[in-house]
């Protein structure tokens, strides 16, 4: 398996927050091992490394490592008991006209679809602050604050709400976001076959809050190229 960088940002004797990739998984899959992931990727600098949380393979932005068992232990009990203030961005289908608000609706595995989550009141709790951070023509620039965390839980949230995360498929999206799709007579250069400006579910883990060694530590990752560009381009086609 070739191995992809991984930028670091944030790193003490107790824990890595890295800056993870979209298109790998946070753990091994289980099927198959050869699957980039980032266990197989960090544990060259540590063969101790420990994965505290996950991320969705298309999700990019935070993800907190453990160095050690104590470490791994004390993180995790803070995501256990909610104390671990996360924050993520979404460019999402619909111009959500709720500046700001709450989603609390219980989730659960979907009756037939594998791996797919659907609300389902006899779930799992499961409760997403949001605020709207730039309408578009026909998107919506979302903040997001789970203070749980099931399984797809922005991503049933956003589509329960009717505005799905741009790109994913699993709950309603398009396999791919191109600009022609928005703007009229748009014409590649010639000899050129269009590329689509994104191809994964437009999803940022954008900050982390925990608190390691009696220090609250808030650890941040800028968007990463695919969703600046798409941003850029809808700002572009604002009427």
């Amino acid at each position: 398996m070739k191995k992809k960088k991984i930028n670091i940002l944030y790193e003490d004797d107790h824990c890595i927050a890295i800056d993870k990739p979209a298109g790998i998984l946070s753990v091994p899959d289980r099927y198959n091992q050869d699957l980039p992931n980032v266990k197989h990727i960090m544990v060259g600098q540590n063969p101790n490394i420990l994965i505290v949380h996950r991320l969705d393979k298309d999700t990019s932005g935070v993800l907190l490592l453990a160095k050690n068992p104590e470490a791994h232990i004390t993180l995790q009990e803070q995501f256990e008991n909610r104390t671990i203030e996360k924050t993520y961005v979404a460019i999402a289908y619909g111009q959500c006209h709720n500046e700001d608000g709450v989603i609390e609706a219980a989730i659960a595995p979907h009756g037939v679809i594998r791996g797919k989550m659907s609300i389902n009141k006899k779930g799992k709790k499961a409760k997403t602050h949001f605020r709207v951070m730039e309408l578009f023509n026909r998107h919506s620039l979302i903040e997001l604050k789970p203070t749980t965390g099931r399984t797809h839980q922005l991503r049933v949230h956003l589509s329960h709400m009717g505005h799905t995360i741009l790109c994913d498929e699993m709950y309603g999206g398009q396999p791919a976001f191109f600009l022609s799709s928005e703007k009229r007579n748009f014409k590649p250069n010639r000899g050129q076959k269009e590329r689509p400006l994104i191809s994964r579910t437009a999803l940022h883990a954008a900050s982390l809050t925990f608190t390691i060694n009696g220090e609250s530590i808030t650890v941040e990752s800028p968007l990463h190229k695919d969703m600046r560009a798409t941003i850029n381009q809808l700002r572009k086609l604002v009427s």
